[in-house]
């Protein structure tokens, strides 16, 4: 993530994005095919490495189109990024089947080899369909930023930007800790495992459709309303599922709710901070958003344990789900007078 904005750059986004997510899961194949810990380890490396250009590249690509489509024909921010967001969702869902569906029935070097070959078929196609699709804009020369350390990480990161990581990195932080612990918290208060496994996919499928379905109403709705609804909804999910884990029904909508609540919020903060960038600097304004808010995915795990810990699951995932209130307080940071309010002090 230190070098993807100026890899994307450089080499342009509608290049770098699916080339990147070719070689992603070629490197997650190889890091399957078990030769060794150190090779798994190499290529898991690897495959972050080119995650992280994906991520970049494909936000890049979001923005930009939606920022043609508004000038000329109209439209709503985010009415393309989430549901792109969606799909990526649809991707981690359709590889958890395949491997449920593959696993004890076939070897797994030969289950990473079909995954492999029909990623890169993928990746390839998209490649030629976005040749004719540069959306790149290299706008002004950058000019080098004198003065100390942190006068520069200051000047890099104004109020704005780094009120948008806080809540980004909120939000993944929310995200992986739901989808890890969902089902570990329902299972340890007595329900089934089915139950627990039914909690999940309420979960995961709730976020799926949150995302996909933000393009069609995203003209019908105001941006800071439904950032507050959601908000609001993972405080109201997490609660419900700490206090009536043990009861079926209620934990299944408190786990639907949370996945709708969490569903676009890391989108929005992409949206926020990709639409209020100056022309040809939305490589850079995207890198360090998500510098901060990729902290939230490797922080989570060691966060929610050491809670647990203390304090116990429950209370653990009660204090994460709290961080969703700093949605609702500060949603007016998502109104469109502070897009071009940030814009126009970025061209200053």
């Amino acid at each position: 993530m230190l070098v993807a904005p100026q890899i994307v750059r450089r080499y342009r986004a509608h290049r770098v994005a699916p080339l990147a997510a070719g070689l992603y899961l070629v490197a997650v194949c190889l890091a399957g095919a078990g030769a060794g810990t150190a090779s798994f380890a190499l290529w898991l490396l690897a495959a972050g490495a080119l995650n992280a250009l994906v991520d970049i590249g494909q936000n890049v690509i979001a923005v930009r189109l939606e920022k043609l489509r508004m000038s000329t024909v109209g439209g709503a921010a985010n009415g393309l990024l989430s549901p792109l967001e969606g799909l990526q969702a649809v991707g981690v869902a359709a590889g958890t089947g395949f491997g449920l569906l593959t696993a004890g029935r076939v070897p797994l070097p030969h289950s990473f080899a079909v995954l492999g070959v029909v990623g890169v078929l993928v990746a390839a196609i998209t490649f030629a369909s976005l040749r004719g699709v540069d959306t790149s804009n290299a706008g002004r020369t950058r000019p080098r930023r004198g003065g100390s350390a942190a006068q520069r990480v200051k000047a890099a990161y104004p109020p704005r930007l780094r009120w948008l990581a806080a809540m980004s990195f909120s939000a993944l932080l929310l995200e992986g800790a739901l989808t890890n612990w969902i089902a570990v918290l329902v299972a340890d208060a007595g329900v089934s495992l089915f139950s627990a496994g039914l909690g999940l996919t309420a979960f995961a499928t709730a976020l799926c459709l949150g995302r996909l379905c933000y393009g069609t109403i995203a003209r019908h709705v105001d941006q800071v309303g439904f950032v507050r609804v959601m908000g609001g909804s993972v405080v109201v999910g997490t609660t419900g599922l700490v206090l009536f884990t043990s009861a079926p029904e209620v934990m299944l909508i408190s786990a639907a709710a949370a996945g709708f609540g969490l569903a676009n919020l890391h989108p929005f903060c992409t949206g926020a901070v990709g639409h209020s960038s100056a022309p040809g600097e939305e490589e850079h304004q995207l890198g360090r958003l998500n510098r901060i808010a990729y902290i939230g995915i490797a922080f989570e795990g060691v966060l929610v344990a050491g809670l647990t810990a203390l304090l116990g699951l429950p209370t653990a995932i009660a204090v994460v789900g709290s961080l969703a209130v700093i949605f609702v307080v500060k949603a007016p940071i998502f109104s469109t007078e502070h897009h071009w309010a940030a814009m126009a002090a970025q061209a200053r």
